[in-house]
């Protein structure tokens, strides 16, 4: 079977699968060439950031479009988060240097920060909603307050560009992917740890949910699993043989999700490092998605038919 998946030229979708034992294919989302995806916090949406600038959301239900939004940016939109427990606002990051907040329901921004000195290519919400956290591409990451958009603390331009930003489920640690190491820094911009990662740049950071463990993947494909407490690694998934560019955990922690250059989508179990399910796609795969209620997996992927069955889509591969 087939996926769906994220980078292509002519037809574009979203795939969302359930998970039982395995995942099934049940509804594909057209999209404009996803660099992005989100879960709305109660599940019932999915937001994608495009290729063409736009915001789109869909009824991860139905695989209906419910909004569009237009930033005033040319580029892509790279990053797109929910506020974090709320379904109507959400923050984007584009390639021309500035952040939107929206009101997804009057779709009208709530907040803009404007004439940033880089492009903005990964963000993420305080887990009490009250801050926007942002890296850019020369190597600095910027804490804003989210409701007045002023500066609240910086870390100084580092030796490495950062690849990925996560902040720990309890909002006391940052985590952000570099040049051949992972890096644990507190909210106010001080350096607590170091891990090495052989080498190779880490472009994906994801907490477990109960923030007592933090996932790391590299250009080789590697993922490691860390003990947060000692920085050590008590799993490594292998199998990809490209890049792995996204991450997700299963909201009860057990799982884990990875999105792969190599044209697939793999579901892995934490505690052994064992690949439970391997989902294969057409072309690269750049982020994926788990629905809070753990049900679901999102992705994309091109050249597929959808058909209806039994009240759900399934899937056939060209």
């Amino acid at each position: 079977m087939k996926s769906l998946l994220f980078r292509i030229i002519f037809v574009m979708g979203l795939l969302v699968f359930t998970w039982t034992a395995s995942f099934t294919a049940f509804a594909q989302i057209t999209s404009n060439t996803p660099r992005s995806i989100a879960w709305s916090p109660d599940g019932t949406m999915i937001a994608t950031g495009n290729q063409d600038s736009t915001i789109q959301f869909w009824n991860s239900a139905t695989g209906q479009i419910v909004s569009t939004l237009q930033p005033s940016q040319s580029g892509p939109t790279f990053t797109v988060a929910w506020k974090p427990g709320n379904n109507h606002v959400l923050a984007s990051g584009g390639n021309e240097q500035q952040i939107i907040i929206w009101d997804v329901t009057t779709q009208q921004p709530l907040l803009t920060i404007n004439d940033l000195p880089q492009n903005y290519t990964a963000l993420t919400w305080s887990p009490d909603g009250t801050k926007i956290l942002a890296v850019n591409d020369g190597g600095t990451f910027i804490i804003w307050d989210a409701t007045t958009g002023q500066q609240v603390a910086s870390m100084p331009d580092n030796v490495f560009l950062f690849y990925s930003v996560a902040w720990s489920p309890d909002g006391t640690k940052i985590a952000t992917g570099t040049y051949n190491r992972v890096q644990i820094w507190t909210p106010t911009g001080q350096l607590l740890a170091t891990w090495q990662d052989n080498g190779y740049e880490v472009v994906s950071v994801v907490w477990s949910p109960d923030g007592t463990k933090l996932a790391s993947a590299n250009v080789s494909g590697v993922i490691h699993i860390w003990n947060v407490s000692t920085g050590q690694i008590i799993t490594t998934c292998t199998g990809h043989t490209d890049i792995v560019s996204s991450l997700a955990w299963s909201p009860d922690g057990t799982k884990l999700a990875s999105a792969s250059d190599d044209k697939t989508v793999r579901v892995w179990d934490v505690t052994s490092g064992q690949s439970l399910q391997t989902l294969q796609s057409s072309d690269k795969v750049y982020a994926v998605g788990w629905s809070p209620n753990g049900n679901s997996l999102a992705y994309g992927n091109p050249n597929s038919i959808l058909q209806q069955k039994s009240g759900r889509l399934s899937y056939k591969g060209e």
